[in-house]
């Protein structure tokens, strides 16, 4: 396949870019990339198998945050520095060690430390008019934290959270969250990423990881449950919950409200591992009837839903992130009440909640004590005229959708309107999948077909040529026709993740897009497509790039 490279005017597969900016294998002319842009941080799974934070960060806030000497902290009854650490002793009450930084209400910090405990717990805090707390830790490790600083907030503090902490801490880091980088995400493969879009959307669950925090009604969790927290989790840290189900004829864990608007369809989420049970069920008590999925963790699959769907996502090393998607009725209110229950006897691993006013899963957001939101992405205008050849070529990408229904979601090569136009696009109708092309606002070539599932890996190209136009989709050709015009020389200039016009954005993970100068053979578009051809091992060997 190696020579068959050669006839593209542009190659993409995700592997290298740089802040706002996704770049091409082929051209290599770095003005010629696609233009990246997310407002916000977001998850990824990494080459490592775990889910981390992508972002860019801004510097330092925190001064002398290796405890290298005794100074720029202000140490409250009980805590002192040496031996680059602040440590604390036992003492009456809570107690703290200070530092003045400057912090901007509303904006995303990334906080880092390494703890070591003896007795108590611990927890850091953006201090001032309104205190913003992170997770409270009670074994010791480097923890992660993510805060959004309130107005007032212009202090940084170490809380030894109750009089009887005792322990120490060091490696502390304070970096705003820039965002605006783009994902490589190995979520269905760890030797074949992809590059991942999506859309805008928040998580309604204000403590993700925190279930010590979640209540209901003025009652905490869990009921007749019990819960271990500092468990190893997704993320590579210690960031997970045990929960296990005591004897009895009634118990759930985390009860959470989560205000909602009637009629609309959510999206409940959360990881989950097995310890001893075998399964896991999620309601909507608020619902009626209960939206209600059991999830079996042995089998892999739903044993019942009842006014939900479920869905699961395997995230190796013994994780699954499994959902429940259903609609929120006036039965309900503006409220939603998500509960989890156990078989009597049995335990779970959990991390990791997301509620979302989506009929669909998307990358976990993390909260820590109120929602949070991760921006949508746009990625477009790779190429100009001399990449495509607008008189023949083909477009061809191997992609997965997020959603088999909704809006309209485009890939198009065009000239920066949807007049002229190669395209192929996500339909409203569930696992629809339309190729089309437009020259000088004429249709030439339009075709919708059905797919066995658009949320899987399918690999797709459209040619065109003088009455010559054709689609494929894994390795067979579903549609033909032969006659109609192209473009003129020059008429297309660009390669976007939309209909042109910045319209119908795509939503969904992409291995690999190529944009041909000249119309293929239909044994070339056989193997191009077909099942054997794997596009982001092939075209990295071919281009000696190694994976980020």
């Amino acid at each position: 396949m190696a020579n068959l490279y050669n006839k593209a005017g542009l190659v993409n597969i995700p592997i290298g870019y740089s802040d706002g900016f996704l770049y091409n294998i082929k051209p290599v002319d770095d003005t010629l990339a696609f233009r990246f842009n997310r407002d916000s941080s977001a998850t990824r799974v990494n080459k490592q198998g775990l889910i981390e934070e992508v972002s860019y960060f801004g510097p330092e806030l925190v001064t002398n945050g290796d405890f290298a000497t005794d100074s720029n902290w202000t140490k409250g009854t009980g805590w002192s520095i040496a031996n680059g650490k602040a440590s604390r002793t036992a003492q009456s009450g809570s107690t703290a060690c200070d530092q003045s930084i400057s912090l901007i209400a509303g904006k995303k910090y990334k906080i880092v430390y390494t703890l070591t405990i003896s007795a108590g717990s611990f927890n850091v805090r953006f201090s001032g008019t309104t205190n913003v707390n992170g997770l409270s830790r009670t074994t010791s490790g480097t923890y992660v934290d993510y805060l959004v600083a309130a107005t007032g907030n212009n202090t940084f503090r170490l809380v030894g959270a109750n009089g009887s902490f005792v322990g120490s801490i060091d490696n502390v880091s304070v970096v705003e969250v820039l965002g605006d980088k783009p994902r490589i995400d190995y979520t269905d493969s760890l030797t074949s990423p992809s590059f991942l879009l999506e859309p805008q959307s928040t998580n309604l669950i204000p403590y993700s990881e925190g279930y010590s925090q979640w209540t209901w009604g003025g009652n905490s969790n869990p009921n007749n449950t019990t819960r271990v927290d500092n468990q190893s989790s997704p993320d590579g840290g210690l960031n997970a919950s045990l929960f296990t189900r005591n004897s009895g004829t009634s118990g759930w864990f985390s009860p959470q409200n989560i205000t909602v608007s009637l009629n609309n369809t959510f999206t409940y989420s959360i990881f989950v591992k097995k310890n001893n049970s075998s399964t896991i069920t999620l309601l909507n008590v608020s619902n009626s009837p209960q939206s209600k999925v059991v999830y079996d963790i042995d089998l892999n699959t739903f044993t019942t839903e009842t006014n939900a769907t479920g869905n699961s996502l395997n995230y190796g090393n013994g994780w699954y992130r499994i959902s429940m998607t259903f609609e929120h009725t006036n039965s309900g209110g503006t409220s939603a009440q998500i509960r989890h229950t156990l078989e009597e006897g049995k335990s779970m691993f959990v991390f990791g909640s997301q509620a979302e006013q989506k009929s669909f899963v998307t990358s976990y957001i993390p909260t820590s004590g109120s929602t949070a939101t991760r921006a949508a992405e746009t990625c477009n205008g790779a190429g100009n005229a001399s990449t495509f050849n607008s008189t023949e070529g083909v477009l061809y990408a191997e992609i997965a959708y997020l959603s088999d229904t909704g809006t309209y979601r485009t890939i198009s090569i065009n000239d920066g309107s949807n007049d002229n136009m190669v395209a192929f696009e996500n339909r409203p109708v569930s696992n629809q999948i339309k190729a089309f092309i437009n020259v000088s606002g004429v249709s030439v070539m339009s075709s919708t077909q059905s797919l066995t599932n658009v949320k899987q890996f399918n690999k797709i190209a459209i040619k065109w040529k003088q009455d010559d136009f054709a689609w494929w989709v894994n390795g067979v050709q579903i549609y033909e026709d032969l006659s109609g015009s192209t473009f003129g020389s020059g008429v297309l200039n660009k390669l976007n993740f939309n209909n042109g016009d910045q319209n119908f954005p795509f939503e969904g993970n992409v291995k690999s897009v190529i944009a041909f100068k000249e119309a293929l053979t239909d044994d070339e578009l056989q193997q191009l497509t077909g099942p054997e051809y794997n596009s982001f091992a092939a075209l990295a060997a071919a281009y000696n790039y190694t994976v980020i």
